[in-house]
């Protein structure tokens, strides 16, 4: 067991409730020892085993990713280089105060920092620098590269990009260790970057899910004989929603589709239009340790991502791994990281999303009674011993360890006033 002096910080934009791949590796870390930190949304959380984390309010400015700073007007506009130049600087100016100020100030000291996402970059680097600490980047996304570049405002052509490439590239080249979730991600990383990333894939972990959460079939009021399906994860750009509520369309009456996360109050007036409102159901965003819980009664899982870009085609989305602990048959996307998961584990069944029909094709292939679906939730259930995060834990642990300064560097334990006044326990451990 590791002295708890010795204090690890991680660093995140996000509120931790919405984080839960900064939540899992927090309570490892919690969990081998570590007096395990995170700064999240702007607020300081000393993180134990304990299951449940309530949601922070940002005590930053709002959306402090640097990708997702919006100056719609002149943005958007096609207007001279030297215009947006200046637009460029009010930007700067506000990506300092929320992205380098304010974190640097919350920054406790610690024997290592994980620096999750890369707009927090400066002030990660210099609180460690300072502190004579390194810092592992864990790469969630190939941030530059999550919007195609041909799909982008003007300005962020010429700015946001070039200066969140130069970001990642410095986060990168800094970091005594680089993780990222996915093989082909990191072989993106590593050619755009230089260093090469050790890969923790952002699996399930079962230890921390609730008991008593109610399934898609009592939420939503589904008899036995309802086929439930169900995607899960917070709408984006690059899911093809509008052609899932089409293919919905082409299926029998006794098809539900549930979808599970934020974003998705749209497809709404599309289900009215196609007439199938009454078939889709929406649960809005619910904690990490209760989405499997929920999902664990549908039938089939619908992965909806596509080849949006590129960072898109190299992800293992959470959902994915979702619904294997769930034990669920998939329809998953012909995406390489997908497949080769899908391939080595045989938990479901390819088709084209942005084809209504081939999603269609698919639940039928999968209602029929050939015992089909049987059997990829036998190897989804298979799956769910491999692919979880306690195997991904001790990948993990390994490279904090590989890289934390001996006990006599630091560690004494010590919180900067700052941390020792917004600190927020986490919540008593229920009982299972």
């Amino acid at each position: 067991m590791v002295l708890k002096s010795r204090t690890i910080v991680a660093v995140t934009p996000m509120s931790l409730d919405r984080d839960s791949r900064t939540l899992k590796q927090a309570r490892s870390l919690a969990a081998a020892g570590y007096r395990s930190l995170v700064v999240a949304a702007g607020r300081a959380i000393e993180v134990t085993e304990c299951n449940e984390v309530a949601a922070t309010a940002s005590t930053w400015l709002s959306a402090p990713s640097v990708t997702h700073r919006r100056f719609d007007g002149l943005r958007q506009a096609n207007v001279p280089w030297l215009v947006h130049a200046g637009l460029f600087g009010a930007w700067l100016g506000l990506y300092a105060l929320r992205s380098f100020v304010m974190p640097f100030r919350q920054l406790p000291r610690a024997d290592l920092y994980i620096l999750h996402e890369c707009s927090t970059y400066p002030a990660v680097a210099l609180r460690a620098r300072l502190a004579g600490v390194p810092y592992i980047y864990d790469a969630h996304d190939n941030y530059s590269a999550i919007e195609p570049a041909s799909l982008l405002p003007p300005f962020d052509q010429r700015f946001v990009v070039p200066f969140t490439h130069a970001l990642e590239a410095r986060a990168m080249r800094g970091a005594a260790a680089v993780m990222t979730v996915s093989d082909g991600l990191g072989e993106v990383l590593r050619q755009a970057f230089g260093p090469h990333p050790v890969v923790v894939r952002n699996a399930h972990d079962p230890r921390l899910d609730r008991a008593e959460a109610a399934g898609l079939r009592q939420r939503f009021h589904l008899g036995a004989d309802a086929v439930v399906l169900a995607t899960v994860g917070n709408a984006k750009r690059g899911q093809a929603l509008e052609q899932a509520i089409a293919a919905l369309a082409l299926l029998p009456e006794n098809v539900h589709w549930a979808f599970i996360g934020d974003g998705y109050q749209r497809l709404i007036a599309l289900a009215q239009q196609k007439g199938v409102a009454g078939r889709v159901h929406l649960t809005g965003r619910l904690q990490p340790d209760a989405i499997v819980p929920t999902i664990r009664d549908a039938d089939i899982a619908v992965i909806l991502y596509y080849a949006y870009s590129e960072n898109y085609s190299n992800a293992l989305p959470n959902g994915l791994f979702q619904a294997i602990a769930a034990g669920l048959p998939q329809i998953v996307p012909p995406l390489p990281e997908i497949s080769r998961l899908t391939s080595n584990h045989r938990f479901g069944i390819e088709a084209d999303p942005t084809e209504p029909a081939a999603i269609a094709v698919a639940v039928e292939k999968l209602t029929k009674p050939d015992g089909l679906r049987a059997k990829l939730a036998a190897a989804g259930r298979h799956a769910a011993t491999q692919l979880i995060w306690p195997v991904e834990e001790t990948r993990f642990l390994d490279l904090v360890a590989s890289v934390l300064p001996p006990a006599t560097h630091g560690g004494d334990g010590r919180s900067s006033r700052l941390l020792e006044t917004n600190t927020v326990p986490t919540a008593t451990c229920r009982a299972r």
